[in-house]
């Protein structure tokens, strides 16, 4: 009998803490300005995972990180990406990317740069439902690789490692080439070309790449 009563009494405790915290959920509401909690942004994680085919994980991206397909990866960010992500990627400090729920990853972290070239293609492509994140790609039309180069682009937002700093270091100090993460050397303007933001300014991708080797820089 008393394991009768245990089998009975657990379920109805589960509802009335259920009901409870209904209550409290409704009571409060629901709005997309409150800081999401630590459970819900591990959940929309795990969520953004789950949404990738277990037959795209392991693509590669057919695109080379070229700065042709940099620049082309960086116009595409700017016009499809900014408005949310922000213009470095840095997670959305952005009016729409502050008011999104759950909040815009930084995509520089490692836990946007961990994942693989065929998963940020996938979400990409497909967006990720119950989220912010739009789908880029359309299933009726041939795919056009806008989104391969948009993973070259921000495969380069990471910062750099200890070796690609020395790297960045030395050519910095031949003032001839310049580095950022993963990407070939290039000539130090074309980097600022690629790196500079909206407002003119070059390093929003280059790291500790120094304003007065930008052409613009230099007049100001």
């Amino acid at each position: 009998m008393k394991v009768l009563k245990t089998l009975l009494l657990g379920p109805l405790v589960l509802l009335l803490i259920g009901a409870a915290c209904g209550l409290l959920l409704i009571r409060r509401g629901f709005r997309a300005t409150t800081a999401p909690s630590a459970f819900e942004t591990f959940l929309a994680r795990t969520m953004r995972g789950l949404s990738v085919r277990a037959l795209e994980r392991g693509e590669k991206n057919p695109m080379a990180a070229t700065p042709d397909t940099l620049q082309h990866g960086r116009q595409l960010f700017l016009t499809q990406c900014a408005a949310c992500h922000g213009i470095d990627g840095g997670g959305g400090k952005t009016q729409m990317g502050l008011n999104l729920y759950p909040r815009v990853p930084d995509l520089r972290a490692a836990s946007t740069q961990n994942l693989s070239d065929g998963e940020i293609h996938y979400i990409i492509e497909n967006g990720v439902q119950l989220t912010g994140m739009p789908a880029w790609g359309n299933p009726h039309l041939e795919s056009s690789g806008n989104s391969w180069k948009l993973v070259v682009f921000i495969r380069g937002l990471r910062p750099l490692n200890k070796q690609e700093q020395s790297q960045e270091a030395a050519a910095a100090g031949s003032g001839a080439v310049c580095r950022i993460a993963g990407l070939p050397e290039m000539p130090r303007g074309d980097l600022c070309a690629l790196a500079e933001n909206a407002d003119g300014e070059c390093g929003a991708l280059s790291a500790d790449a120094s304003r007065r080797d930008h052409p613009r820089s230099r007049n100001q």
